[in-house]
């Protein structure tokens, strides 16, 4: 005979339970691992096979928890990319998403958060294994970004479930403006900073990085900020400050240290000339206002929206080849026409494209930059904004097509190249009338914006 462990023995002696009681016991608890193991080690003991296959049957394997087992998080962890450029190489794609991870600040670890990835026969669309939940996560704030000119899209494969969303954590990045996607890479990598800010504020707004943050409240006016900041460092290497001076009666200080005996400290020595409580409490309290955090996300470049104009940008519409042939070309022109007056009258439609003839020399000088876009002017607002919804996201023959508002200031003076969504009131008829009653005068109000921005 052969003895059980003593925790399982005790188990199934001091319970009346039914067999199928005590194997899902087994199942929930690891234990049934450990039980056919005992049931192994022991001499003259032989286990067939047969018996630990139909106990897997009847059981299935023995349950992991989710965030330790990676075979468990695996469907988590992966996400479905299309529209990709037609690249054969998969370490390509994957590259230019660790890249792009890394500029959103959107890794959970040093390293490059893509694992392994899997492209289509068609090379129209990748399934991509991450390293975590949160990184996977956090690739659903990519979609729409502009790789090899193409704007991917990223989401979840169609096997997951909504119980699988339900578990899968949040992104801890922002969602991020469609003009800053559209801009590609090098514009992520250069709002880097702004990401990574607005990435902390989005993480206040939750509460999540507030456990950690102190706040000096009521601040004498007479007190300088200067004199504040040093009190605060002369504690410990500061990780995060910031002042809320919008309203000089009631004054605030945001900051956190690097380590958190650092903030022990602070909550013991600065309350001599300060009142300091914890930044969480400043919330809960009503001391900071959560408007305020809403207000730091408009102030924030990346996320602000575009603002319309009577100019619709289509990128991403048809490749330079295509527009080499003059009857496909003005086949095209014809189409795109066709289409955006089902949704308003069209007074101009601009297709660039590299002129024919040129030298070597000639080509190194001409902007291709706009080249495989579309330039659509409305004659009024409207127009341009139901063709936006519509068009967005439409197939244009093997290609998806995204569409922007564009400047009329740019689109009137010829301005084509390095397109980029419009940011700006002033360069929208909706806010300077004179653009529509005057279109002649478009060269001299963008030159007199621009000096005043000079200025």
């Amino acid at each position: 005979m052969f003895s059980l462990p003593f925790p399982i023995r005790h188990f199934l002696t001091s319970s009346n339970l039914t067999l199928r009681s005590v194997l899902i016991f087994l199942r929930v608890t690891h234990s049934y691992r450990n039980l056919l193991t005992s049931f192994t080690s022991y001499p003259y003991i032989t286990v067939p096979s047969s018996f630990i296959h139909n106990i897997y049957k009847y059981l299935g394997p023995p349950m992991a928890p989710l965030g330790l087992d990676p075979l468990a998080t695996r469907p988590y962890r992966e996400i479905y990319v299309g529209n990709i450029p037609p690249v054969s190489d998969v370490s390509t794609l994957l590259d230019f998403l660790n890249e792009a991870l890394i500029a959103i600040n959107g890794t959970s670890m040093p390293g490059n958060p893509c694992l392994k990835g899997w492209i289509s026969s068609d090379s129209h669309y990748a399934f991509i294994e991450l390293r975590t939940m949160e990184e996977a996560s956090n690739c659903m704030q990519l979609t729409g970004l502009n790789c090899m000119g193409y704007n991917i899209r990223v989401n979840r494969p169609k096997t997951y479930t909504p119980e699988m969303l339900a578990l899968a954590p949040s992104p801890t990045v922002p969602t991020l403006d469609p003009s800053l996607l559209a801009m590609g890479l090098k514009a992520l990598k250069n709002a880097r900073e702004q990401i990574v800010a607005a990435s902390d504020i989005l993480a206040t707004e939750k509460a999540k990085a507030m456990t950690d943050r102190l706040c000096i409240i009521d601040i004498p006016s007479e007190t300088q900020d200067s004199d504040l900041k040093s009190a605060i460092e002369a504690i410990g290497q500061v990780k995060y400050i910031h002042f809320i001076n919008d309203d000089p009666s009631k004054r605030v200080c945001l900051f956190e240290y690097q380590h958190i005996e650092q903030q022990k400290i602070a909550l013991e020595q600065l309350p001599a000339n300060h009142k300091v409580i914890m930044a969480i409490d400043a919330v809960t309290q009503g001391i900071i206002n959560p408007s305020y955090i809403r207000q730091q996300l408009e102030k924030c470049e990346i996320m602000r929206p575009e603002v319309p104009t009577r100019v619709l940008w289509l990128s991403n519409l048809v490749s330079k080849e295509e527009l080499d042939d003059d009857a496909e070309y003005f086949d095209i022109i014809d189409d795109v026409r066709t289409e955006c007056e089902d949704y308003g009258q069209v007074i101009r439609l601009e297709l660039p494209r590299v002129p024919k003839g040129l030298t070597e020399e000639e080509m190194k000088t001409v902007d291709t930059s706009s080249v495989g876009c579309a330039f659509v002017l409305f004659t009024t607002i409207d127009g341009c904004t139901k063709a936006r919804k519509i068009l967005g996201g439409r197939r244009f023959g093997p290609r998806i097509v995204d569409a922007h508002y564009f400047s009329e200031l740019y689109f009137l003076t010829g301005r084509l190249g390095n397109p980029i969504p419009n940011l700006e009131r002033e360069h929208s008829s909706l806010y300077n009338p004179k653009i529509v009653t005057d279109p002649n005068s478009a060269a001299d109000i963008l030159r007199e914006l621009e000096e005043k921005q000079k200025a």
